[in-house]
């Protein structure tokens, strides 16, 4: 505070220095016209410059960029912002969390311990220099004891143990504070996130949040800007003309009637990457440096990921302003947040049919995926299994293509795929190589904005050879394979290719040399075959890349971090990605699998067992059409594996849920939620209770056999015999054994006759 207080007498200082002194009673007139247009100005400042703002957040708005009803926050940024927003006043916010650390069981312990070391209890009146020292003291105080805590153990005894583990938690929640009050003091930040992760949109509900609290708040477009970054937003400003050559007085001002509030004048430039003009360029990190010299201006710039790292992080590591870089991540978007958001997007787009689980899991995984994903179905009730990430893109494509009539989209996209193949290159590639005029590299730019594929501008070479290039790369790994799967599928057609040798030897050369590409390239182009009903091609991609490892090249990449997989086997996952139409010789191929692993039965069983639930197909329905096909020996392998767990369970006292057990809460779940189990699903659980009739877990489904309709239809199936007989048996030890009512009575007659009944 004793800072801010002195900055104030600095603004005052030098507002009455910029008055100058006044000799005459012209001069004074003169002064006193000044005055009263200055304070004109400062109380309309806040009313007109979100006037501004409030024009632009609508604009966005218009433009698609930003959807208020489906704005959810996903993560802690929006929070982070907010200490930055709202700073000095939310202070006492993390002392009352830093407070409560130390009251609980575990606090008291780590009291105990460590003693009077440093604070464990802050005033809301302590300075922001003593908080600042304190939460750097007690981190390093944890982080000492993390990394001693054997040795102290002679010292304190059983305790240490007792509390090194719960010691991570309060590091990690004392780097929290750390990084909020960062936060606070921060006078220039750059929000830095990948392209279609929400950046605009937490900008402009940052705006709404200032301007909801009566703080003043200029939020502009980087691709509005035409001239020097600073100059533009100064002329945004509510000034007088003819007072325009005091702006800096005049900003003085502002600021010292805002210290008073316990406010600040907040500038936010969204998406610097988005222009390319030198002058925008050159001008950007002055910006910074200009309103430095106001102590209650702050400025919020957001980029782009790619962008920053190649232009703007050299260039702003070079000025004498260095902002606060926060990086906006995507991967740490929380569960129910997601959820919430996808029920937005539903309403917001009246997307009313049902999704399967798996759709929601890829929903879930990006923003980028999900808004496209909404606005293609806008206005659809079907029933959703699966993403369908072929139809997504085409109809995606003609969106983007019908909105920017002016730009040739297919031969764009056509000549970046015949590049990368021709060099095999999927990374990147020189913008130069499109071969396009100035005017069509303008209206490009234009398109690469809405998220298809971006561009990005890196340097090259070091010294005196440093340049920079500018290259186009797919936003997205997913649509960078659709893409490259249609140019080859287009150009084998073209040419009448009909056993598309283009791409069987393109996709083959990609696995051999395991590059990313293939396992998007060959799902893309099954669906294709599939579709125009080509089972044979179909049919071909199973037996090449069905049982390969395809799946595990991205992994690799990846360095080990496996994405979640709802099928092991690749073939599997081609197979259900066509939703409930399953063909004989994709049956073939499952049924050829199960012989080979009878695991890969129940892998398909319990994506089945969800779709039961769901109400979506193929459902348990084809679990009982593919055990139909298994012979005794199959049969007996599969239901021994389902019951195998239950004695690893017993033998190595494991905490891991048993098969069985997971069953009986999905059939319990399915019980609720439709009301019944379905006659396919009684036939598999009477199977598995026929196989181990003492499962307690299985004991309420073994009256299901009494029913004789059902059991004759058991009987009369296409089940394996040791099926059957394991049914027969099951229904002998159910069924209660009749009373036979003649020999009962020959008893009592054979009683009588020799006096002992009467």
């Amino acid at each position: 505070m004793k800072g801010q207080n002195i900055s104030a007498c600095t603004e005052l200082k030098n507002i009455i220095d910029g008055f100058g002194t006044v000799q005459t009673a012209w001069g004074l007139i003169v002064a006193v016209t000044l005055i009263i247009a200055f304070i004109f100005c400062v109380f309309a400042f806040t009313k007109r410059i979100n006037k501004i703002t409030k024009a632009q957040v609508q604009r966005f708005q218009k433009e698609g960029k930003y959807l208020p009803s489906i704005y959810i926050e996903l993560n802690n940024s929006m929070e982070y912002l907010r200490y930055f927003i709202f700073s000095y006043r939310w202070k006492h916010r993390i002392i009352r969390q830093y407070n409560h650390l130390f009251h609980g069981y575990e606090g008291k312990r780590l009291k105990q311990l460590f003693g009077p070391v440093t604070k464990y209890s802050l005033s809301y009146f302590t300075p922001f220099s003593s908080l600042s020292s304190t939460l750097s003291a007690m981190h390093d105080e944890l982080e000492r004891f993390r990394k001693n805590h054997r040795e102290l153990y002679s010292e304190h005894g059983e305790i240490v143990w007792a509390i090194a583990n719960s010691t991570y938690n309060h590091v990690h929640a004392i780097k929290h504070l750390q990084d909020l009050c960062a936060m606070m003091r921060q006078k220039n930040v750059i929000l830095v996130g990948n392209a279609g992760n929400g950046k605009t949109s937490l900008l402009c509900r940052m705006a709404e949040v200032t301007i909801a609290n009566k703080m003043p708040c200029l939020l502009v477009n980087s691709r509005d800007i035409k001239e020097d970054c600073s100059e533009y937003i100064i002329k945004k400003l509510p000034i007088i003309p003819k007072l325009r050559n005091m702006t800096s007085l005049y900003l003085r001002l502002i600021s010292l009637v805002l210290f008073f509030q316990r406010k600040y004048f907040y500038i936010f430039v969204d998406a610097i990457n988005e222009n390319d003009r030198e002058v925008f360029t050159n001008s950007i990190s002055t910006l910074l440096e200009t309103f430095s010299k106001y102590s209650r201006i702050r400025v919020l710039l957001t980029c782009r990921r790619e962008y920053f790292d190649s232009r703007y992080k050299t260039l702003f590591s070079a000025g004498e302003e260095k902002p606060y870089i926060s990086n906006l991540q995507e991967a740490e978007y929380d569960e129910r947040a997601t959820l919430k958001m996808i029920k937005a997007y539903m309403k917001h787009f009246n997307v009313r049919g049902p999704f399967s689980l798996e759709t929601q899991d890829k929903l879930k995984n990006s923003l980028f995926l999900t808004r496209i994903f909404f606005e293609v179905n806008s206005n659809r009730d079907e029933c959703m299994l699966e993403f369908r990430n072929a139809e997504i893109y085409k109809l995606y494509f003609e969106k983007i293509a019908s909105e920017n009539k002016g730009v040739d989209l297919n031969a764009i996209v056509n000549s970046i795929a015949r590049y990368m193949f021709a060099e095999f290159q999927f990374d990147k590639i020189p913008i130069e190589e499109l071969n396009l005029s100035s005017d069509d590299l303008d209206s490009l730019r234009n398109l690469l904005d809405n998220n298809l594929i971006i561009s990005r501008s890196v340097h090259a070479g070091i010294g005196i050879t440093e340049r920079e290039e500018e290259y186009v790369y797919f936003v997205f790994d997913e649509l960078r394979d659709f893409c490259l799967a249609r140019y080859l599928l287009t150009l084998d057609e073209y040419n009448s290719f009909l056993k598309y040798s283009e791409l069987f030897s393109n996709v083959t050369k990609l696995f051999e040399q395991r590059l990313s590409p293939v396992e998007g390239m060959v799902k893309y182009a099954y669906h294709h075959f599939r579709t125009i009903a080509r089972d044979d091609l179909c049919d071909k991609i199973l037996k090449v890349f069905g049982e390969s490892d395809v799946q595990s090249i991205l992994d690799w990449e990846k360095r080990g971090m496996h994405r979640k997989r709802t099928f092991n086997n690749f073939g599997f996952s081609l197979i259900f990605s066509e939703g409930d139409n399953i063909a004989s010789f994709e049956i073939d191929y499952i049924l050829h699998c199960i012989k080979n692993d009878c695991r890969y039965y129940w892998e398909i069983f319990w994506f089945l067992l969800g779709n039961e639930y769901s109400g979506f197909k193929p459902n348990i329905h084809l679990a009982v059409d593919v055990l139909q096909r298994c012979d005794d020996e199959i049969s007996e392998k599969i239901l021994e594996f389902f019951f195998a767990d239950s004695a690893e369970k017993y033998y190595s006292y494991s905490d891991k849920e048993r098969r069985v057990d997971n069953l009986k809460e999905w059939l319990d779940a399915i019980q609720k939620n439709n009301g019944t189990l379905s006659e396919h699903l009684k036939i598999i659980i009477t199977i598995l209770a026929a196989y181990d009739p003492i499962e307690f877990a299985l004991k309420e489904y073994h009256n299901f056999v009494l029913d004789e309709d059902f059991f004759k239809q058991i009987q009369e199936s296409a089940l394996c015999n040791l099926t059957k007989l394991l049914v027969c048996e099951l229904k002998d030890r159910t069924t209660p054994q009749p009373t036979d009512q003649n020999a009962l009575q020959a008893l009592m007659e054979l009683l009588k006759s020799e006096g002992y009944y009467e």
